[in-house]
């Protein structure tokens, strides 16, 4: 009597789980955005794979980063999930970013997690409730440091000096960086005397990279600087840049 009353039951299980609807979030995209916030609309889909219509009665959802939360909110019900039919509930979401930014480690992994509970009405067994969890990390990156670590004078004459510059590329953070389209200006005493501009460069966490720069230099276009530079005295030198780095979401151009 007891196995049967355990097959019946299993069997009974069976049945309902097959009927039982699901919840999932299928995407997002942005509406809208400014100086302050960004509206994001979310697709909640909703799938009843039984024979009889649901009602969707509400959803509440949380968003947290690294632990902390940044937004919850409800939104109303009011629709009909048909037989066998799935159906999409926008769900918008309006994110303030100083609340992102108290939140967020750059050059470190930030997790995410965002919870949503599913409100539904089902035949014959009343009130039911889909849990919803999407859990992940992202890579926040710093600028990458660049640096002057050192110029070395070749051959000169009165018309053309020929030297090196070595760049000094650090990658401070605790997560690997791909560089794409790093692109850097040298200058001295605000003349510039060097571009360079390489394509692909990979960083390892805590790492750096020397780069060298050869230069061709004209006297007369250097005046004071180039005679203090060959004296060895103090000069003014400066870099500036940018570079595109990959991002879970595109590639993220940054300035230096």
């Amino acid at each position: 009597m007891h196995n049967f009353i355990k097959s019946v039951a299993n069997a009974f299980h069976q049945t309902v789980q097959k009927v039982m609807p699901s919840a999932k979030i299928a995407g997002f995209h942005v509406v809208s955005s400014d100086l302050e916030k960004v509206t994001i609309m979310a697709h909640l889909i909703i799938t009843n794979p039984g024979p009889l219509p649901l009602a969707f009665t509400n959803a509440s959802y949380s968003i947290m980063i690294n632990g902390k939360e940044i937004f919850s909110g409800s939104i109303p019900g009011g629709i009909t999930v048909g037989a066998h039919y799935a159906s999409t509930v926008n769900i918008p979401v309006k994110i303030i970013y100083r609340d992102i930014m108290a939140c967020l480690k750059p050059g470190n992994v930030n997790s995410y997690r965002v919870n949503a509970c599913v409100s539904l009405v089902l035949p014959v067994i009343g009130s039911h409730r889909l849990p919803v969890e999407i859990t992940g990390d992202f890579s926040l990156p710093n600028i990458p440091e660049v640096k002057i670590k050192d110029i070395q004078i070749g051959n000169a004459s009165n018309e053309e000096i020929s030297a090196s510059v070595q760049l000094n590329v650090a990658n401070k953070d605790e997560i690997e960086l791909e560089l794409n389209n790093l692109e850097v200006d040298v200058k001295l005493s605000n003349v510039r005397i060097a571009s360079v501009k390489v394509s692909k460069v990979l960083l390892r966490k805590k790492s750096s990279i020397c780069m060298v720069i050869p230069v061709s230099l004209r006297p007369k276009d250097m005046t004071n600087a180039l005679l203090d530079w060959i004296q060895g005295k103090n000069f003014c030198s400066s870099v500036m840049g940018n570079v595109d780095v990959n991002t879970p979401w595109g590639p993220l151009k940054l300035r230096f």
